[in-house]
């Protein structure tokens, strides 16, 4: 992935698998692997 200058407006959510790994995933996708949602978009 590479840095752009362009600012992100895509809203994002907090996600966390069975391993209890935390990521963020774009809010207007789907979860592919069943992950728990832990905070929902602003």
């Amino acid at each position: 992935m590479s840095w752009n200058e362009e600012e992100d407006n895509r809203k994002y959510q907090v996600v966390v698998n069975e391993e209890e790994q935390y990521s963020l995933w774009p809010a207007e996708k789907e979860l592919p692997w069943g992950g728990a949602l832990r905070a929902k978009p602003a």
